[in-house]
């Protein structure tokens, strides 16, 4: 019976990992496509001459909005975890709202009412990751946080291959519904999961609470990521347009546009799934994770400066596909290794959003960095050089991460 028992609970803590990386992954199908295809391709249609400048205005208020929504439902996530035991009843609204706001980007016409839903559409989306990035350091011990990690950061690829899928097959008017929909059915399931969760394993509260180290090491961890992260808003924001160019393509072919630009992300976003996930499991493994940490930002870097040096898109496109492996992996590690230093555990939620600013900010500083060298003969050239400095900028930050491996 005991013998019973255990497997029984093994199978729960099992079922339960499996459920909550599908919900990841629907998140992230619910808001990359949008950000990386759909958007791109509804800015350019409206004005195809200030496509730059209007996609980086909307970028910024975006950004803003995000930030202080996602600190506001941190708060608010760990009140209610606190009183209720469990931060689904946030993740279940933030997605009906997102439905809304995904309704109101289809619908629109012209870029102001496109811009006001892109802005509700921050604020839903970040009322769901809030709480969804919560349950990592709540409930899942530190022996499996590396390649839970590795689920999430496979969302963001699967995400790109889910969008090539839908692009290539679906009107590009319908196709903020539908990824909508697979994000929906990703995520639910995990909403109505009532089996026992693995619980927060490996002693992480008592080995965190008391280290005056903690706070220095998170420091670090946050510039780290911070760095890492403008290179990547960078990329998300302006390498359709940057490989728009390359292909040729007429103003009047958006559909083929779309489709070719979503094949490439789609073929990079299935190496970067498979190696992440390898890298994340050596790292639960071997309980080191800042070598590897590390050696992805210098294969994000040496993918950046193809693109920078390469004027053919097929070698561009390679470069892309470098970044994407190593950003992907450096993400994955990296969270797992954020997980396991959060000084408190009364208060995860906020302290992630917090962190999260480091998702955020970029989307500020980007675009002022974007406006200093926008209508340059150099600019994509300027921008991914420099980005490039930031990814090996931010694999030595994490270096002096001491007290952790």
């Amino acid at each position: 019976m005991l013998l019973l028992k255990n497997e029984r609970d093994t199978g729960n803590r099992l079922l339960f990992i499996f459920l909550y990386g599908l919900a990841f992954i629907g998140s992230c199908v619910a808001y990359i496509p949008m950000f990386s295809l759909v958007l791109p391709a509804m800015v350019e249609a409206m004005v195809f001459e200030q496509r730059e400048v209007l996609l980086t205005q909307m970028t910024f208020a975006g950004a803003i909005v995000a930030s202080g929504a996602g600190i506001l439902f941190g708060i608010l996530s760990d009140r209610m975890y606190w009183m209720t035991g469990s931060r689904r009843f946030l993740i279940g609204f933030g997605l009906i709202l997102l439905l809304f706001a995904t309704l109101g980007i289809a619908s629109s016409d012209s870029f102001a009412p496109l811009f006001i839903a892109v802005l509700l559409f921050q604020a839903a989306l970040n009322m769901m990751l809030a709480s969804l990035m919560a349950v990592l350091a709540d409930d899942v011990p530190d022996r499996r946080k590396g390649i839970v990690s590795g689920i999430f950061c496979a969302g963001a690829p699967s995400a790109s291959i889910i969008g090539a899928m839908v692009s290539r097959s679906v009107h590009h008017m319908h196709q903020p519904i539908i990824f909508w929909c697979i994000a929906a059915t990703l995520i639910i399931p995990f909403l109505f999961f009532r089996g026992q969760r693995p619980g927060v394993g490996d002693g992480l509260d008592k080995e965190i609470r008391g280290w005056p180290g903690s706070w220095r090491v998170l420091g670090l961890a946050w510039a780290a990521r911070l760095s890492v992260q403008l290179a990547a808003v960078a990329v998300t924001t302006y390498f359709y347009f940057f490989l728009s160019d390359r292909l040729q393509l007429g103003a009047d072919h958006v559909g083929d546009r779309m489709s070719s630009i979503a094949a490439v992300m789609a073929w990079a976003s299935v190496a970067a799934v498979a190696v992440t996930l390898l890298a994340s499991w050596i790292s639960d493994r071997t309980g080191r994770r800042k070598p590897m940490i590390g050696a992805s930002s210098v294969i994000m870097a040496a993918g950046l400066m193809l693109m920078a040096f390469q004027p053919r898109w097929e070698l561009a496109s390679l470069g892309y596909g470098l970044f994407i492996l190593g950003f992907s992996t450096f993400n994955a590690l990296h969270c797992a290794f954020t997980a396991q230093i959060l000084p408190s555990p009364s208060h995860r939620a906020r302290d992630l959003a917090l962190f999260n600013l480091t998702n955020t900010l970029p989307a500020l500083a980007g675009p002022l960095l974007v406006m200093t060298i926008m209508g340059s003969d150099v600019f994509f050239k300027t921008l991914w050089s420099v980005s490039a400095l930031l990814c090996l900028l931010g694999g030595i930050v994490m270096q002096f991460a001491r007290g952790h491996r």
